[in-house]
């Protein structure tokens, strides 16, 4: 997942691209055989066999990232639909060159609130109850994880300091408070 900006209390992303081959052709329709050639002359130096492009493939000015994105010469094809003998066709060569475009292509950027504030529970199973097979038990520890920020905008990672979470924006200068509680000194807590 990559982010693309942040406002407020909201946080827009996106997944990661999914790479892609893309084929496509390009078909050249000449009267003679020296115009076709002198075409392909023209396109194939570029590609040894491939080019590649350096493309911002997102058109958003938050998402910056530019991706390396090769195009390769799969083969070259002329066909001449001229039948000899038949003055009242006429001659048309098709010289086709078959290409592969590595590419991406990329999903709905989504848009949701910001997490601030965790919880997180750490457990110690007794033998009893790994035993047993029970999957309950009692919480040993816990940690409560949120944003610190003074009245003033200084980062405080001191919770008795900090304003409540709810108004610190994802924008502004803020430090990590984290505290840790002891459920088994406190267990009711």
């Amino acid at each position: 997942m990559w982010q693309k900006s942040t406002t407020g209390n909201n946080i827009s992303y996106a997944y990661n691209p999914v790479p892609y081959d893309i084929f496509f052709s390009l078909y050249i329709g000449v009267k003679n055989v020296e115009d076709g050639t002198n075409i392909i002359e023209q396109i194939v130096p570029y590609f040894t066999p491939e080019w590649t492009a350096t493309l911002n493939l997102v058109n958003d000015p938050n998402f910056t990232k530019k991706y390396d994105t090769p195009i390769i010469i799969q083969n070259i094809a002329c066909e001449d639909n001229y039948e000899a003998g038949n003055f009242t066709q006429r001659r048309a060569l098709i010289w086709t060159i078959n290409f592969v475009l590595k590419g991406y292509f990329f999903g709905p950027i989504h848009e949701s609130g910001l997490i601030k504030q965790i919880y997180v529970n750490f457990e110690i199973p007794t033998t009893n109850t790994a035993a047993e097979g029970i999957r309950i038990t009692p919480v040993s520890e816990q940690i409560y994880i949120q944003p610190g920020e003074t009245a003033n905008g200084q980062p405080t990672s001191n919770a008795s300091l900090s304003i409540p979470p709810n108004e610190i924006n994802v924008t502004d200068n803020w430090a990590y408070v984290a505290k840790l509680i002891s459920k088994i000194d406190n267990p009711d807590e």
